[in-house]
């Protein structure tokens, strides 16, 4: 198979979603693809058409004109942009041609180029050859795919400003800084007389404030990918509380099955959707109690690693249920969390103050409140009559968006590039805590440029090609 990075053969894709609408757009790439798509353009003057030479066309001006297929019969009115290389998207020669939506006349367009050689691109593979020649590094390309496929509003205004600052993100910054400091080591190995005591003091100093700016790029990191992915809301408490009608009532629909049966839920139910201008993802679990049922106890430790990763918890009580049995052990694990406690089924208890309601579930509001912080938010609701819900819903928007707030300078990376950062986060202070022991200038040198190295291959200037294959498939075909 001939490498990726290597290819310069002339590739076609429709770039513009399938299905009916006012416009589809087909984007051309590479060598000659302007010469091909005139081979079925032209123009009407008159009651006669005319072809157009390729030196004719000005780059980047629309032509108006009709396309025919190999048999010369009209296939739709369409109009056509050159863009000549390097000023394209791709960095090579580029034609986008506009034709009507629809199914068949994109159809049509791009079977008359794959017939006259043109090859239908591969998902991601005009991205790719705008990264390889330079056009777009790579965070730059996974940033354009996130914007494409995110839902979250409080995200896309982050990938758009990375986009408009791409050599001003902080990362950039951090790499000179190791390149500088990597210089001022060599220099001090070769020629250690010219260096004071308190060189060695200074070298970790800075290495020190290197980690510390890395640390911050990865706190910010993580928080904007958790809002690319959907910030975790997850709904939790013992079986039969009303968890799933919950979730139907949070929904709008009814997406979870409601049943009287406690344990009916035995894995977890998420949903992603729009909630107050948040992008959020919704998820229904099994219910937490002491069980002997092998199924029923996946489901319950599945629940708990959702508890340990949610933005949010959602812990229903139940007035009957929960006033009568113990408090779980695992409710440890849930009074650090960020939650609202609900206290559901309000509506069989019409005559009851919503205060007498509380203080008969004490005991469980103060077992799963965390003793050194301050009291938790309680609500009381009807998940079935969906009554208490607007309180409750502006409570969630409030924290959630407390959660979700973005500091200048944030830059987002997928979560397999977090890691790398916190790879070369981890190698920077063992470096600079080895230096402190030994003095070695050589060994500390060799952990900057292992560093430096992480972060060239998240920006792309250093690639592994399969690494590269693996990143850009996941893109759509016609981008």
């Amino acid at each position: 198979m001939k490498s990726i990075l290597l290819r310069n053969d002339i590739i076609a894709a429709q770039a513009t979603p399938f299905g009916v609408s006012a416009i589809a757009a087909v984007r051309v790439s590479g060598k000659d693809c302007l010469p091909l798509a005139l081979e079925f353009f032209s123009q009407k003057t008159g009651s006669a058409s005319r072809t157009l030479e390729p030196a004719s066309l000005r780059p980047r001006r629309l032509y108006h004109g009709f396309w025919k297929n190999a048999e010369g019969r009209w296939v739709d009115e369409v109009q056509i942009v050159f863009y000549r290389a390097p000023f394209s998207f791709t960095g090579e020669d580029m034609v986008e041609i506009f034709t009507h939506g629809g199914f068949l006349p994109v159809k049509m367009v791009l079977k008359t180029l794959f017939e006259k050689g043109a090859r239908p691109a591969e998902p991601g593979e005009f991205s790719f050859r705008a990264f390889v020649n330079k056009k777009i590094d790579l965070i730059g390309a996974q940033t354009i795919n996130a914007l494409i496929h995110t839902a979250s509003p409080s995200i896309e205004e982050v990938l758009a400003r990375q986009l408009y600052d791409r050599q001003e993100q902080p990362i950039f910054d951090i790499r000179e800084r190791l390149l500088g400091l990597s210089a001022s080591l060599e220099v001090a190995f070769d020629y250690p007389e010219d260096h004071d005591a308190e060189h060695p003091d200074r070298i970790a100093q800075a290495v020190a404030k290197i980690a510390q700016s890395l640390e911050a790029v990865i706190e910010k990191a993580e928080i904007a990918e958790r809002l690319n992915q959907g910030l975790s809301v997850v709904i939790c408490g013992r079986p039969n509380v009303g968890k799933s009608t919950l979730l139907n009532a949070l929904l709008g629909e009814d997406r979870a099955i409601v049943s009287e049966v406690p344990g009916t839920t035995r894995d977890y139910l998420s949903e992603s959707f729009l909630f107050q201008g948040l992008y959020i993802r919704l998820v229904d679990t099994a219910g937490l109690r002491e069980t002997r049922d092998t199924i029923e106890t996946l489901g319950i430790r599945k629940t708990l690693e959702l508890i340990d990763r949610a933005d949010l918890i959602l812990y229903l009580l139940d007035p009957e249920i929960d006033s009568n049995e113990e408090a779980p052990g695992m409710w440890e694990s849930l009074r650090k969390k960020r939650k609202i406690i609900l206290i559901n089924k309000r509506d069989k208890y019409p005559e009851t103050d919503e205060l007498e309601l509380a203080k008969a579930l004490k005991g469980k509001i103060e077992a799963l409140t965390d003793p050194n912080a301050g009291p938790d938010p309680v609500f009381s609701i009807s998940a079935l009559n969906r009554t208490g819900l607007s309180p409750l819903k502006e409570r969630m928007k409030g924290i959630l968006s407390e959660v979700s707030s973005v500091e200048e300078g944030t830059m987002w990376v997928p979560a397999f590039q977090i890691d790398l950062l916190k790879r070369a986060h981890t190698i920077l202070w063992e470096g600079m805590a080895r230096f402190r022991e030994t003095g070695m200038y050589e060994t500390l040198g060799q952990d900057l440029r292992e560093t430096v190295e992480i972060l060239d291959g998240i920006t792309g200037r250093s690639f592994n090609e399969d690494i590269l294959q693996t990143i850009f498939s996941q893109f759509c075909v016609g981008k």
